[in-house]
């Protein structure tokens, strides 16, 4: 998967740690959207909303920010807005909630890559790190990382060699 990796982000040498966790945050976001179409078939009235896939999407820009040296916090908890109440993950870097799934929470959060202050009382943090990838262990099959892992990993892997080409042929072209 490293591998894959680093011809997912070739062009990030000279950017920041969080200029990295945030590319890392919009190609999940394209897998997970990819994941969504290929898996449940559903129709979407303002595209996918990746409702459930919060764990997956959060363990997987961990996985990967990992493999960069970056670590991030994976998050479990809750989302709380206008008395309501949701279970989710997310994950925070520097201060920051990274959330690659809010746009599930449509009256709050249009974003595709939502950011925001850690401090920001709408996300309520229950368990991290180690102990929320074991709460996420149990969440049901449909919303669990295991599912997902290969064609995670096979779709990082294809988007990595796309965008090797393509920063190649920009190379050439300079």
């Amino acid at each position: 998967m490293q591998e894959g990796l680093k011809m997912l982000l070739p062009n990030l040498k000279m950017t920041s740690k969080c200029d990295k966790v945030l590319s890392i945050a919009k190609q999940t976001r394209t897998i997970l959207e990819i994941l969504v179409i290929k898996n449940r078939c559903n129709n979407f009235v303002n595209g996918p909303t990746l409702c459930g896939y919060c764990g997956v999407g959060s363990i997987h820009i961990q996985n990967l920010a990992k493999t960069l040296g970056i670590n991030v916090d994976l998050c479990q908890g809750v989302y709380q807005s206008d008395g309501h109440r949701s279970g989710h993950c997310w994950i925070e870097y520097d201060g920051k909630i990274i959330d690659v799934t809010g746009t599930q929470f449509y009256k709050d959060i249009c974003s595709p890559i939502h950011v925001t202050s850690t401090y920001d009382d709408a996300y309520v943090i229950i368990t991290k790190n180690s102990q929320a990838r074991r709460i996420l262990a149990k969440w049901p099959v449909t919303q669990n990382y295991k599912t997902y892992q290969d064609d995670l990993v096979q779709i990082t892997y294809h988007l990595g060699l796309e965008m090797l080409r393509k920063f190649e042929s920009t190379r050439r072209v300079r």
